[in-house]
């Protein structure tokens, strides 16, 4: 069985970055309660992290 990739909007993905960062969840625990893996979680960090120094490049 293929798997579909499912898309979420700015909003979602700005609401999951903001539980991890500004109300100290976890992150195994907000892609659990939320039905998410955990590497979705992890590379929305780190694309917030990439929007806030866009002078730094990887």
């Amino acid at each position: 069985m293929a798997k579909t990739e499912k898309r979420y909007n700015k909003e979602f993905k700005d609401g999951v970055v903001h539980l991890v960062l500004d109300n100290g969840r976890s992150v195994a625990s907000v892609a659990k309660d939320l039905g998410i893996s955990e590497q979705t979680v992890y590379r929305w960090l780190d694309q917030q992290k990439t929007r806030q120094r866009p002078d730094k490049v990887r």
